[in-house]
């Protein structure tokens, strides 16, 4: 049975026991670290626990990650949202692609992500915006 992480415990050890169907993976990591030289708990503190830290804005109250909303440039929405391109948007693509969010495209430009499969479907602007 598991046991949640205790984070005032009195030693700072974690130990990692992997589940069976992890076996080989973890065995492949301990040889790369050994032939390579490598530490393994620096490595796993490197790949790992940092990155999961910094998904998760550690430490709390980091201005630097919270302050770029407010800092952007506003976009021009009249235009296509494509690097380099100036026609005037047309079209509102819901994407799945680069931006992953909804974006304003000329008609060149829509047809080109319909085709490589990055919008998922798109709504014609008014001609007002």
């Amino acid at each position: 049975m598991t046991r949640t992480a205790n984070p005032n415990a009195k030693t700072k050890q974690v130990v990692a026991k992997p589940k069976l169907e992890w076996e080989t993976e973890f065995t492949a990591f301990k040889e790369i670290c050994a032939r390579n030289g490598l530490s393994m708990s620096q490595e796993i503190y490197d790949r790992a626990i940092k990155s999961f830290l910094r998904d998760h804005n550690y430490p709390p109250g980091n201005s630097q990650t919270l302050m770029k909303q407010f800092t952007q440039e506003k976009l021009d929405t009249t235009i296509c949202q494509m690097d380099s391109c100036s026609n005037k948007a047309e079209y509102l693509c819901f994407s799945a692609f680069p931006y992953g969010k909804d974006v304003k495209l000329c008609n060149q430009h829509r047809i080109d992500e319909e085709r490589k499969g990055n919008v998922r479907g798109s709504k014609k602007l008014d001609s007002t915006i």
